[in-house]
């Protein structure tokens, strides 16, 4: 090897080294808060699929706000966490078949689509909320996502998240309420996109991202959540433009009225108390949601012209009043 080959090589490797540049032809890399994560050379730019980051809400953590993963808990993966397929998609009715059932509760996990692996790029960062009446959906619904392709086309890095749906996300109760230490039930599904935002503010920078610059879109029930979050003093700093598509800003319905509503819930599991709904499947508390009676999670009324009294909007709620 002659001398200039060499001091290139040299330049080359301290380059890479103290950018954390990823050549392009190479599985990326990047550190993340809770250790490396490698992902996928994808269209153009660079996929990390499946990002875990909460404890998976099972067990007695079911209807908790989500824990973070921490390396002083002893809660993060060790070696290299490979971000190559995506996450569960969070527990649902089947979209095209409303008696059979899918996903995991096991499901907060994020996926980042960037152009250039490059702590210095600083480029701009978009987080994708995803709709589906707050019932169904993930992610990465194909077509319905942001995509490696995408990042590379428009040279901005997207973030998205899957959050608890259904009951698992958004069921308020008086007897998890009694039990909780704020006092308040419902809304975790909120929580779990606060606590993905509060990763990107973490961790984007070491994908390329400017945590200074983060727009959070989303379209129908994924703009709704925006509309809450646009409202939540927990979410200061975290983001500093939103865009909405086709959502609705109605969210007036208070946890105390929500309580009385949801009643029919506790019915029809049969539980009276927070043991018994911790011990419920995801199948049998999902069969415990009332569809098709008041107050109509089910929300059937949208796609036709509305009927009075009957879609009732009490899935977000106003709490910690």
């Amino acid at each position: 090897m002659n001398v200039k080959k060499l001091v290139f090589s040299i330049i080359s490797i301290f380059f890479n080294y103290c950018f954390n540049v990823i050549r392009p032809n190479s599985d990326p890399v990047v550190m993340t808060t809770c250790g490396p994560v490698a992902g996928l050379n994808d269209e153009g730019a660079f996929s990390f699929r499946g990002v875990p980051y909460a404890l998976p809400p099972v067990g007695h953590l079911r209807w908790k706000p989500p824990t973070p993963l921490s390396k002083s808990q002893g809660t993060c993966w060790s070696g290299v966490y490979q971000a190559k397929s995506f996450g569960n998609t969070c527990f649902q009715r089947d979209p095209y078949n409303s008696s059979l059932y899918m996903g995991s509760e096991d499901c907060l996990y994020l996926n980042v689509y960037t152009p250039a692996i490059n702590r210095s790029t600083r480029l701009p960062v978009m987080v994708w909320v995803h709709g589906g009446s707050l019932q169904m959906s993930n992610a990465n619904w194909p077509t319905y996502s942001p995509t490696s392709k995408l990042a590379n086309e428009t040279n901005i890095v997207y973030v998205g998240m899957n959050y608890r749906l259904q009951a698992f996300g958004f069921m308020a109760l008086k007897e998890l309420a009694d039990v909780s230490p704020t006092k308040t039930s419902g809304n975790y599904g909120l929580m779990d996109v606060i606590l993905a935002l509060k990763w990107v503010q973490e961790n984007i920078q070491q994908f390329g991202g400017d945590p200074t610059n983060v727009t959070l879109f989303g379209q129908s029930s994924g703009g709704s959540i925006m509309f809450a979050l646009l409202a939540s003093p927990l979410c200061q700093g975290l983001f500093q433009k939103a865009w909405l598509l086709s959502a609705s800003p109605v969210l007036n319905k208070t946890a105390a009225e929500a309580f009385k509503d949801n009643e029919i819930f506790m019915k029809n599991t049969g539980c009276s108390d927070v043991n018994c709904l911790y011990l419920l499947t995801a199948e049998e508390v999902t069969r415990g949601v009332p569809w098709d009676v008041y107050p109509y999670w089910a929300m059937s009324d949208q796609g036709d012209l509305p009927t009075n009294g009957h879609f009732d909007g009490a899935i977000i709620i106003v709490d910690g009043l």
